[in-house]
């Protein structure tokens, strides 16, 4: 699996910056103190602990030298300043070159195009970009790494493996009903479902990202993946389907073969907005938070619905969405068609009668350290969209699907 530079610098910064505690001041500080530009004072900065730092604020590079320009540039145009720091910029000051590289590995984490200018700007700081990751030769195999990922001067390739080895146990001793799902009725349900669940197996899933950036901003992310993790026992076609992995995949065009995954295009509109549309998209692909301390790409399938598995449903097919951010408070609103690819209107569509449909709008509001989501989602329900037996009771799944078994 590929590392890339941003991971390890933004890591470095974290580690570099934790033990230098408190050194240069603001003007502001050291007018107060009675004391000149190049003394040390008392001020709460931490790079490394996601708190933005303002570029007036540092010292030894000036404003009119072109490394100044370059990494302000980068600042603003990847966001890389929080609206506290922004507010607190007064004016171009000097800054030192420790500093400034520290700024840059900060940056960094949000590139995906490595321009000629970057790279001349990295080139530049490699001394102190190798100083605060602590290690000159990691630093190179870093750079290396990076470029080897590029396809081209804007396409990066991301892969995530996954081998799956485990069994489930059943115990207990209920019986089966009249009418059983798996088995014979009146037998014991743990015999039952181990009898039709209960092996090891050893499987695999393989994921293959294609980021594909014109801008600098946008993306086109095309994803390729191959899978032969089989519908039991943790592909949720098992006895009980609450043991489904989100690692699960499957295609008409069958195991162990490799297609596209998601393909989508993800373009900021304005200052404020982001759209996303694609032919296979995801809900969650389509939110500016994912409102869950749990990812929405877990191992267990149970603990990727961020608890709320009827709102957050996760449908995937072709749609679009846009959201709206204004400093912490964002507002998203998508819509996705899990058969969005079929032309009868009874069997598929966009906002069809026989279209797979979820809709949703989340308002959220995010600080550092906790957020808050409310979110609403229309589901058809009947044909493919919303909940199913891996993330919901089978009293749940019924009223969903309109009473159908």
């Amino acid at each position: 699996m590929i590392k890339s530079l941003k991971h390890f610098l933004s890591l470095a910064g974290a580690t570099a910056f934790a033990s230098l505690s408190t050194s240069i001041p603001t003007l502001e500080a050291q007018a107060q103190a009675g004391t000149n530009g190049h003394n040390a004072g008392s001020t709460e900065y931490a790079i490394g602990s996601e708190q933005s730092i303002g570029i007036s604020q540092f010292q030894s590079i000036y404003p009119s030298d072109w490394t100044y320009l370059v990494i302000n540039n980068m600042l603003e145009n990847y966001s890389c300043l929080s609206d506290h720091s922004k507010s607190n910029n007064r004016g171009n000051r000097v800054m030192s070159r420790l500093e400034a590289a520290a700024l840059l590995s900060k940056c960094l984490d949000k590139v995906i195009v490595i321009s000629e200018e970057l790279d001349q700007l990295i080139k530049e700081f490699r001394i102190e970009l190798a100083m605060i990751r602590g290690d000159v030769d990691g630093l190179e195999t870093g750079v290396g790494e990076l470029e080897a990922s590029k396809f081209s001067a804007t396409t990066k390739l991301v892969g995530h493996a996954v081998m799956v080895l485990g069994a489930n146990r059943f115990m207990g001793g209920a019986k089966q009903s009249r009418h059983p799902w798996i088995g014979k009725p009146g037998e014991n349900r743990a015999d039952a479902a181990a009898s039709s669940s209960g092996s090891t197996v050893l499987s695999y899933d393989l994921r293959l990202n294609l980021n594909t950036s014109f801008t600098g901003k946008d993306l086109l992310r095309s994803s390729l993946r191959a899978s032969n993790i089989a519908p039991r026992p943790f592909g949720g076609g098992g006895y009980v389907g609450l043991d489904s992995l989100d690692v699960v995949f499957g295609d008409e065009s069958g195991m162990n073969n490799l297609f596209i995954d998601r393909i989508f295009y993800q373009a900021p509109l304005g200052r404020s907005f982001t759209i996303t549309t694609g032919p296979r998209v995801r809900q969650d692909d389509m939110l500016a938070i994912w409102p869950s301390a749990y990812p929405a790409d877990a191992i267990l399938d149970l603990f990727t619905y961020a608890g709320a598995p009827g709102a957050y449903s996760k449908t995937y097919g072709g749609g679009g969405g846009i959201w709206w951010t204004e400093g912490n408070l964002n507002i998203s609103a998508n819509y996705v068609s899990g058969n969005a690819y079929n032309g009868n209107p009874n069997k598929g569509g966009l906002a069809t009668e026989g279209a797979a449909s979820n809709g949703t709008i989340q308002i959220a509001y995010v600080e550092e350290q906790w957020g808050s989501a409310i979110a609403y989602s229309y589901t058809s329900g009947d044909n493919g969209a919303g909940i199913y037996w891996g993330n919901a009771t089978p009293l749940a799944v019924l009223v969903s699907q309109g009473g159908h078994y």
